[in-house]
């Protein structure tokens, strides 16, 4: 019977159905190079940078722009780095979108370990207006759910399942793929990047079974020290990511001085793209889309805001 479906032609009404109720893409509201980022449902996809790039806070920054435009849907992001709390107060920091201090971070986990000393007397008010918010529109309605996990790839996928079935998620997010690991004992003669192929090819085909969007972050080897090594074979431990992936977006922090060769440095300066406070953005790959769009976005490192060009406040979030 599997079989025998082969033989059927696929007829043009049964095509027109399918496409009818097939989810669009998800939208993020960034624009990077005159066209929107966006993620087909049903595909994997990564956000790509070397380690202290915003590779965490651009997904921190997706999860809130998701939540805030899907308000009957909900947004999951596992976190293998951080632990919840952590994860938690840096959404709440960057909800907030603006300085409330000369460290935002440290104000609101003092704030919450029972102090707000250390949050700036005229803040005060503004903070709490939008700590409540943050609270009673994402968290308590369950619209933004933040988990840090140890599960092993397998148990992952489980999890996933079942929160497609029994949940109303619009996209999950994982931070991020060099921490998954197969099962223990399984696949002993795996090398490294075997295991991390087969995880994602198994992530591949959930993201095609449940419909759903499944953004990765994923951090880049050591070879990368500027802009233009932004390339989707210098993914750590796992070259075979591009095969699997459907857009690859690559990271800079500007914040950071790039390395390589006097003309390598030149030539970045010349294109004018290591301005401080952005961060360069470049489309790795996308199936549907044009390689090698390049976006420098404006970047709050203190508020942990990834903005965007064609927006007219500071931040570009919605929720502002």
């Amino acid at each position: 019977t599997e079989f025998s479906n082969l033989l059927k032609p696929v007829t043009e009404a049964e095509l027109k159905e399918r496409q009818s109720q097939k989810t669009p893409s998800l939208e993020t509201g960034y624009i990077i190079d005159g066209d929107e980022l966006v993620f087909p449902t049903g595909a994997l996809h990564f956000i790509t940078a070397p380690t202290s790039h915003g590779k965490t806070t651009m997904l921190i920054n997706l999860a809130l722009r998701t939540a805030e435009k899907y308000k009957d849907k909900e947004v999951y992001l596992f976190s293998y780095e951080e632990e919840r709390d952590s994860v938690l107060m840096k959404a709440l920091n960057t909800y907030i979108g603006k300085d409330i201090s000369k460290n935002n971070r440290k104000s609101i986990q003092g704030y919450f370990a029972g102090s707000a000393q250390y949050i700036e007397t005229a803040s005060r008010g503004a903070f709490e207006l939008a700590k409540d918010k943050f609270f009673k529109e994402l968290i308590d309605t369950k619209r933004l759910n933040i988990n840090y996990v140890n599960y092993n790839s397998e148990t992952l996928i489980e999890a996933i399942r079942y929160i497609h079935k029994n949940a109303k998620p619009v996209v999950i997010l994982i931070d991020y793929v060099q921490l998954l690991n197969l099962p223990q004992g399984k696949y002993k003669t795996y090398s490294r990047q075997e295991e991390l192929k087969g995880i994602g090819l198994d992530l591949k085909d959930l993201a095609v079974e449940t419909g759903l969007p499944i953004i990765m972050g994923a951090q880049f080897n050591r070879t990368v020290i500027n802009h233009f090594n932004l390339q989707a074979t210098n993914i750590g431990e796992a070259g075979d990511i591009e095969r699997v992936a459907n857009v690859i977006l690559g990271l800079w922090n500007n914040d950071f001085e790039p390395g390589g060769t006097d003309t390598d440095k030149k030539e970045i300066s010349k294109n004018n793209i290591n301005i401080k406070g952005t961060i360069y953005s470049k489309i790795l790959k996308s199936r549907n889309g044009r390689v090698g769009r390049e976006q420098i976005l404006p970047y709050n490192g203190n508020a942990g805001v990834i903005g965007n060009t064609d927006s007219g406040s500071p931040s570009g979030l919605s929720f502002k």
